[in-house]
């Protein structure tokens, strides 16, 4: 743990300002480089002295001083565990999301699911943003039905990503994904909605040789 400024000078927090500057001057002399001829010496008594004058300098300062207290005395906060951090970056990830800043979501939740590898939201919302670039959306539909496949119980995924599919032209998978979906979450009213609105009606569809819904839950190619 680092020394505060007083531990540095070697000082109680009731001494004065008369006193605190003998004790600099003294300090001073004793660790000035110059006394030393031992390269490694040398360093550490200039290492040591930077300490010193910078503590001097704040506690010298009646108003820095005051404000260097208070931030001593302050209680810290304990620090956060990674999966706290990447809990913060998840709901900011989920901001650009819902903005629809897909290239900004599928960055931050990458780093949620490199920090948090169990986090499967990020997985499957971090897929369904690569979705949405052409270039990586084979890759982004398999993230989201590794996803799904992994923790069945949210239908909301399974329709996100059947309407997804659907605004592909993907109508046969987008419909076998919210079938999927009714099976491990019977009843939900949102996905019966969208099979029965004829929102997914099946239509003639080629092959898409890709592996995923494009091949439900990760069928390889």
């Amino acid at each position: 743990m680092a020394m505060n400024f007083y531990e540095i000078l070697g000082i109680p927090v009731t001494t004065s300002q008369a006193d605190l500057q003998k004790v600099y001057r003294k300090l001073v002399m004793e660790n000035h480089p110059d006394r030393f001829k031992d390269p490694a010496e040398k360093a550490e008594a200039e290492r040591r002295l930077k300490d010193i004058t910078e503590a001097y300098n704040t506690l010298s300062n009646g108003k820095l001083r005051l404000e260097y207290d208070r931030s001593v005395q302050a209680p810290r906060a304990p620090e956060k565990s990674p999966q706290e951090k990447a809990r913060e970056i998840f709901f900011e990830a989920m901001e650009y999301y819902k903005k629809g800043d897909m290239k900004a979501a599928q960055s931050l939740f990458a780093f949620v699911v490199k920090s948090d590898p169990g986090n499967l939201a990020a997985k499957f919302h971090g897929g369904i943003a690569k979705a949405h670039t052409p270039l990586t959306r084979v890759d982004g539909a398999r993230e989201a039905e590794a996803s799904l496949k992994a923790d069945p119980y949210h239908p909301d995924w399974f329709l996100e990503y059947a309407k997804l599919l659907k605004a592909f032209g993907q109508d046969l998978r987008a419909r076998k994904v919210a079938e999927e979906g009714l099976k491990a979450n019977p009843g939900d009213y949102r996905l019966e909605e969208f099979l029965a609105s004829g929102a997914a009606e099946p239509k003639e569809e080629k092959p898409s040789g890709k592996g995923g819904v494009f091949g439900i839950f990760g069928k390889k190619p």
